[in-house]
């Protein structure tokens, strides 16, 4: 018995002006570094690449960054589509 039911997954990265304002603030980067438990310039390399559905996009994350920012949690992140391949027939 086959079931085609699909999963339909969000994917949400920071938004470019938060991206900018957290680039322009010292406080946070380090924040985040120690909630992800990463270092320091795995933060920066977070934000340059900004991954869908990457560590940056954990609540834990925009939690920090929302509150640090005075922004509501749903301001942080954008919604993207991603082109998926075509499966070979």
């Amino acid at each position: 018995m086959s079931d085609n039911t699909q999963i339909k997954v969000k994917n949400v990265v920071i938004r470019q002006e938060v991206i900018e304002r957290i680039n322009g603030r010292r406080d946070i980067k380090p924040l985040l570094a120690v909630i992800l438990k990463l270092h320091r310039t795995s933060i920066f390399r977070l934000l340059r690449e900004n991954t869908p559905n990457g560590h940056l996009t954990k609540m834990s994350s925009v939690d920090v960054i929302s509150r640090l920012l005075g922004i509501s949690p749903s301001e942080v992140l954008t919604e993207i589509e991603i082109q998926e391949p075509c499966a070979a027939v």
